[in-house]
């Protein structure tokens, strides 16, 4: 496997993060879809009880999602000291074997990382830990996922200074629960990932349960405990209202269909490795690398990306418009003109006839024509797909125990 190297704490010396890469995944997003991939079998290896990793994998929904979008959109993916921040157990493959050389190893040499690492413990004691009235679902997750990296709230003495001293000294007085838990250290090595990606001056890509307990904890969504996934709009709402009017930016990655359930709608997947091939086959093909390029253009800025997010949004909504109606179809049988083009005398020969079908079935049509629709087509497909699960925890965890 490549390895990139940061050994210099300088613009300079974090340039080749920004360059080879251009975003820092959140590790619970890489780790999320590595017990995936694994299936339920091979994930009692790392932790014996199946209810407690089935929830688990259920918040983190999200993060698998985006574990997905990242193996077909980008291409290299960074796994950074991804050894020291979980346990490693024989019979489990790890991350690195399912991307292959998609997956390059990132080393962060100690005198980088412990100027992150210090600006962060000045970011973790500005949070609002009485917030956290009901953390015990984040603290199931760390366990089941065997986060193991604990950094210390303590810098290197070399780097001394008085905001810092007075992060250090509120740090140290923090409810045992916290510290014991491991929540605390979860959320500072949240804050060491985002200063990661902002001294490389690329994206940082925040698993959604880290970023609702960021955001929990910080001051937004005052009413929006506890923090689980089902509060998820609430808080990500509360949020965007608090930035109102901010020099930041807030806002989801919606203009970029999720990949996941357009895979899953190929057919019945016999376990989460056969999902991963969809991906990697749908990677490599014309409409994949079409799309990896719109995903580029979504992720850059300017007018290529304006044009992106428009063609996008009309796909959303013209795949919007199909479902809704479904919402109060009935499933009473409907006559169908249908008109074939089979070519069985010439191109333009035509058979015509009526069809008896379930009104629902005429939504998903598209996805059954044999030609090449284009890229908006694919988009529309992706839409569909996405809108049309209304239990995608659920067939994802029926997947992931076929394995």
């Amino acid at each position: 496997m490549a390895e990139v190297t940061i050994s210099k704490h300088s613009p300079q010396g974090w340039a080749p993060l920004r360059d080879a890469f251009g975003f820092v995944p959140d590790p619970m997003i890489m780790r999320a879809g590595e017990i995936f991939l694994n299936g339920a079998e091979r994930a009692k290896r790392i932790h014996q009880d199946d209810w407690a990793m089935s929830q688990a994998l259920y918040e983190n929904i999200g993060g698998i999602s985006d574990f997905f979008d990242f193996v077909v959109t980008r291409d290299r993916i960074p796994l950074i000291n991804y050894q020291d921040t979980f346990d490693r157990v024989e019979g489990f493959t790890s991350i690195a074997s399912f991307l292959g050389a998609q997956g390059e190893s990132v080393e962060i040499d100690y005198a980088p990382y412990q100027e992150i690492k210090a600006g962060a413990i000045e970011n973790l004691a500005r949070m609002d830990f009485d917030r956290l009235r009901d953390s015990s679902a984040a603290i199931i997750e760390i366990d089941a996922f065997r986060w193991e990296w604990r950094p210390k709230f303590q810098a290197d003495p070399a780097i001394r200074r008085a905001t810092l001293d007075e992060a250090e000294e509120k740090l140290a007085h923090l409810d045992s629960q916290v510290i014991e838990s491991g929540l605390a250290a979860f959320l500072l090595g949240g804050l060491v990932f985002s200063g990661m990606a902002q001294a490389a001056r690329a994206v940082h890509h925040v698993q959604p349960k880290r970023a609702r307990l960021y955001l929990g904890v910080a001051g937004a969504a005052t009413d929006a405990n506890p923090l689980t996934h089902e509060h998820e709009e609430a808080i990500f709402s509360a949020a965007r209202q608090d930035l109102a009017g901010t020099k930041a930016r807030c806002a989801y990655a919606e203009h970029v269909p999720p990949v996941l359930p357009y895979l899953i709608n190929q057919g019945e997947a016999s376990g989460p490795q056969e999902l991963l091939e969809r991906a990697l086959k749908f990677r490599t093909s014309d409409l994949g690398r079409a799309f990896r390029a719109f995903a580029a253009d979504l992720r850059g800025d300017g007018i290529a990306a304006r044009e992106a997010e428009n063609i996008s949004a009309q796909q959303k909504q013209e795949a919007m418009a199909l479902i809704r109606p479904a919402d109060h179809a009935d499933e009473r049988s409907r006559a169908l003109d249908v008109e074939f083009g089979l070519g069985l005398s010439g191109p333009d020969a035509k058979v015509s006839g009526k069809l008896r079908v379930p009104g629902w079935l005429r939504l998903w049509w598209n996805d059954w024509i044999t030609f090449d629709g284009g890229l908006r087509k694919t988009l529309r497909r992706m839409w569909l797909a996405d809108g049309a699960y209304r239990d995608l925890p659920g067939k994802l965890h029926d997947i992931w125990l076929r394995a």
